[in-house]
């Protein structure tokens, strides 16, 4: 018996009930049926496999034509020819003979003329096809030329940047050797010496772990628990007390780096002092350890619950939608970082940001029905339950029927492609993109969605084109019409999320694909590998600012960089990443963190990759500003 996949009862009802009344269709026709009353492309043998589990198969071997009835000619008198003339019968079978033959002739000539015809259609189509596998040829052959172009020209840019930081870097040191009390002004206004910030190369580099750290939360944690303690505001403390968890990895003399990491200059007698008086607070120490074992608590998915009682699914890092709890936990993320983003998207209106399923023909029905619900007022979400690697319930929310929700996502143009009927697509313009400093032609684009049984989805939103000439790159569309008519904003809204929108979509596959086919799953983040709630836990702060580090490290290793770096330590990430140095700046909204790696650094494509998952995430400094690391020479 044949094995049917994801054909639904109503399809397979569909099937079996037009065969059985007319058991002439082949799969060919019904697969047509299927697609013009059901809109759903099954193939061939799908259909082959429903006539075989219900015995509707037609017989192996050509069909019989049936036979055609003899017609037995009634007896004629036989007249004699008293001249010695044929008898009339005999002159009327000639004639009759002759008519036959003559219409066989006619059938012959017939079906000759109509298989020349059918010939010179055939050699009119493969012409076609030949010529148009020519155009495609040759269009692919001046894609791979402009390619070629752009890449040289990208080489000659990258080339010509190396030289001007080569040359930067020389007059640096030319400065420097002049007057060795030069002053730089850091960009969160702390003044730092040039001369110290050039040898401490390792602080910079560090700026990758405060990052974490900013998602996480653990410093401001624990300053809430210290500065409650003594009695001060948080914010007060809370640079202090960055700088203290951090001051490990810094020498006395490297101090001024440590400064400029944390956004202010302390001297080692100034931390000493403030560490004697945090070291009095009551239970300090057991307390700080129950924030990082909380901290590091992560949700493997989300729970959407909905008024009619339906349920959707969506990953800890709300990449997209899923049919149901099985995905990777490569999407896992901390309760406290996912419940910051559901805040957002739940209690304060901003739309939900998702990829689209890695699915190419047919738009899935959970993302259509979630699109329908959260637009909706009559089904509204009512609660949300974050789950653990083992479906575990590990924290309920409650929703206010009152707010509004919206859900912005992307499709790509090989997408869909039979549930997808394309309305207007406007003219394009070249548009600046606030959000992520991309300049990109945009036009305004109108989709029709399908989903069995004939339901209908018409959204707007924009097309994307980073050149006017080449096709469409991406659309991005919007539950919301009113958002979808300002090309900017919705492109900003989903680029913020998704910057490199390509290389996120492809590392979104490469995992959904590592899950399915190989078998190789990664478990949520091995926080109890750090022993912090078992014997032998920290005794002292000093242990437990170490152990924090450490975990940021990993964490780090673990969810922002290719899956082979979760076997390596803290070391290799000194001397290979954390050493190196790094300009910081801050333009509006972002603070800018550039990695001054040479165009030959050996780890310049896995720094690349954790500058877009970092980005992508959209951490915030204690100022509220957005991190963004780039690479020097990308």
């Amino acid at each position: 018996m044949g094995v049917i996949h994801k054909l639904k009862p109503e399809i397979i009802n569909f099937i079996i009930e037009n065969k059985r009344e007319n058991p002439a269709l082949s799969c060919r026709d019904l697969s047509t049926l299927l697609l013009e009353n059901l809109h759903v492309k099954v193939s061939k043998s799908s259909i082959n496999n429903v006539f075989k589990d219900n015995k509707l198969s037609m017989p192996i071997g050509r069909r019989r034509k049936p036979k055609q009835k003899k017609f037995n000619m009634p007896a004629l008198p036989v007249i004699d020819d008293i001249s010695g003339s044929k008898p009339l019968s005999d002159t009327k079978q000639e004639e009759e003979a002759r008519r036959l033959k003559e219409a066989q002739e006619a059938e012959e000539m017939a079906k000759a003329k109509a298989a020349e015809e059918a010939r010179l259609l055939e050699e009119k189509r493969l012409a076609q096809e030949a010529e148009e596998s020519k155009k495609q040829e040759e269009a692919l052959r001046l894609e791979e030329e402009r390619k070629k172009q752009e890449e040289e020209a990208r080489q000659t840019e990258l080339n010509a940047e190396k030289e001007r930081w080569i040359r930067i870097s020389e007059e640096e040191q030319q400065k420097l050797k002049q007057d060795k009390k030069v002053e730089t002004v850091h960009p969160e206004g702390v003044s730092l010496n040039s001369e110290a910030s050039l040898k401490s190369k390792k602080s910079s580099g560090l700026i990758m772990l405060k990052a974490i750290d900013c998602l996480i939360g653990g410093s401001k944690e624990i300053n809430s628990v210290i500065s409650w303690g003594l009695g001060s505001k948080p914010e007060s403390t809370e640079k202090l007390t960055e700088a203290l968890i951090f001051s490990s990895l810094f020498r006395d003399q490297d101090y001024p780096a440590l400064g400029a990491l944390v956004g202010a200059g302390y001297s080692r007698e100034e931390l000493n002092n403030y560490f004697d008086q945090i070291k009095q607070i009551a239970d300090i120490v057991p307390e700080s350890v129950g924030i990082v074992s909380e901290l590091f608590t992560e949700a493997k998915g989300v729970k959407i619950s909905f008024a009619d009682g339906s349920i959707s699914h969506l990953d800890g890092q709300l990449h997209s939608i899923w049919p149901a709890t099985r995905f990777p936990c490569d999407f896992s993320n901390t309760i406290h970082e996912i419940k910051k983003r559901l805040d957002k998207h739940f209690m304060q209106g901003e739309p939900l940001v998702l990829l689209s399923p890695s699915s190419s023909d047919i738009f899935p029905p959970e993302f259509f029905d979630l699109i329908v619900k959260l637009s909706g007022t009559d089904n509204h979400p009512e609660g949300l339950v974050l789950f653990g690697d083992q479906l575990e319930e590990l924290e309920k929310i409650s929703l206010v029927k009152e707010t509004q929700f919206g859900v912005v996502f992307g499709i790509w143009p090989w997408q869909f492609s039979s549930t997808r009927k394309v309305k207007k697509i406007g003219d394009f313009s070249l548009r600046h993109i606030e959000e992520t400093g991309q300049d990109l032609y945009l036009g305004d684009i109108e989709i029709d969605l399908f989903c069995m049984p004939n339901r209908k989805l018409s959204l707007k939103g924009c097309a994307v084109k980073t050149d006017l000439r080449e096709k469409i790159r991406l659309v991005i569309l919007s539950s919301e019409n009113s958002l979808a008519e300002d090309l900017n904003k919705l492109a900003g809204i989903y680029l913020s999320h998704w910057p490199d929108f390509e290389e996120a979509f492809q590392d979104f596959n490469s995992k959904i694909e590592l899950f399915k086919y190989t078998g190789a799953e990664r478990k949520i983040f091995p926080k109890e590998n750090f022993d912090l709630n078992k014997t032998g836990a920290p005794a002292d702060l000093t242990k437990v600012f170490s152990l924090y580090l450490k975990m940021l490290d990993e964490y780090l290793r673990w969810h922002f960089l290719p899956s082979e770096y979760s076997a390596k330590d803290f070391s290799y990430m000194e001397k290979f990443f954390y050493s190196n140095l790094a300009e910081l700046g801050a333009v509006k909204e972002r603070f800018i963190a550039k990695l001054l790696v040479s165009n030959d650094y050996q780890f310049l494509k896995d720094l690349g990759y954790f500058n877009n998952r970092l980005n992508e995430r959209k951490v915030k400094t204690s100022e509220n500003k957005i991190f963004w690391f780039e690479n020097a020479f990308k």
